[in-house]
């Protein structure tokens, strides 16, 4: 068993980057993903084509899969993985994710602090249900001089995450060549992150409150993509802010995307001048531009 003391970075190799072959940009960009469990997040990040190679992916489910691991190597769980359930099959292994829950949240935590203290481009796959990352996650991106910061927001009917986090524990179920099958996730849980009806989701709720945050205008571009097909008709609203103001609104672009090339903020200038050796008086800080395209 792995010691708290290399706990992080074994973590870091096994669990959190999707391609361990390809080097881990360093262009100082991060997205992160919102919605309820069973939304369809992942599918809707390669829908967008928000990434390629060279992100690291920094997801606590991926993190409580190398715990698992780990406690089966050691057969901390062997008297609860012989347990016999009603439908004939025995306790999954990520059927015990909620055990190694705090752990793999505090894992994260830290990963995260080191990836953007290295400028690296990280995807944070969550769901957005904590209102204190609408404060939290814009102040560590805009201290470490990140220049551009996306929030992807996916909203389905409730029936629909319910049936789609179920489907998915169940088929973990039944698949016997899954070694770990797949977490449960109870209805209530979902049930629980929408409101009234007709009102968004908690977690639409703290991705808005979070794109308007004051301390969104340290980070030079800040965009809010919202895949919503609640009212049963998909549509892709994309909300754009760069240096504190909104810039547009676009809808429905279909396979077009926007492109922005942008170049060093003002933040990230800052802090490389004061690492740097002192020479005399410092130049002035490079002017802030943004450059933006349509790809097809």
């Amino acid at each position: 068993m792995c010691t708290s003391a290399n706990r992080d970075d074994t973590a870091s190799s096994t669990a959190t980057s999707p391609n361990r072959a390809a080097s881990i940009s360093g262009q100082f960009q991060a997205i992160a993903t919102a919605g309820v469990p069973g939304a369809g997040k992942a599918t809707s990040i390669r829908d967008n084509r928000l990434i390629d190679e060279g992100w690291r992916v920094l997801d606590a489910d991926r993190v409580k899969d190398y715990l698992i691991r780990e406690a089966l190597e050691a057969g901390t769980y062997n008297h609860i993985l012989s347990m016999r359930l009603p439908d004939g099959g025995t306790v999954r292994p990520r059927e015990l994710a909620t055990l190694v829950h705090v752990e793999s949240t505090k894992i994260v935590d830290e990963l995260q602090k080191r990836c953007t203290e290295r400028g690296e481009n990280i995807i944070i796959e969550g769901t957005f249900s904590w209102s204190g990352l609408g404060e939290r996650l814009p102040k560590q991106l805009g201290v470490a001089g990140y220049e551009r910061f996306t929030i992807l927001d996916v909203e389905v009917p409730r029936e629909r995450a319910e049936e789609q986090a179920l489907h998915r524990w169940w088929s973990g179920r039944i698949d016997t060549g899954d070694e770990l099958g797949n977490r449960f996730t109870p209805a209530a849980v979902i049930a629980a992150l929408h409101q009234d009806p007709g009102s968004p989701t908690i977690c639409a709720t703290n991705v808005r409150a979070t794109f308007d945050h004051p301390l969104t205008k340290e980070i030079h571009t800040v965009e809010l993509i919202v895949d919503d097909s609640t009212s049963g008709k998909p549509m892709r609203r994309t909300f754009t802010r760069t240096d504190g103001k909104q810039l547009l609104l676009k809808k429905n672009l279909g396979s077009a995307r926007v492109v922005h090339q942008v170049r060093p903020n003002q933040a990230r200038w800052r802090r490389q001048q004061a690492s740097a050796p002192n020479f005399g008086p410092p130049a002035s800080g490079p002017e802030e531009q943004t450059d933006t395209g349509y790809e097809v």
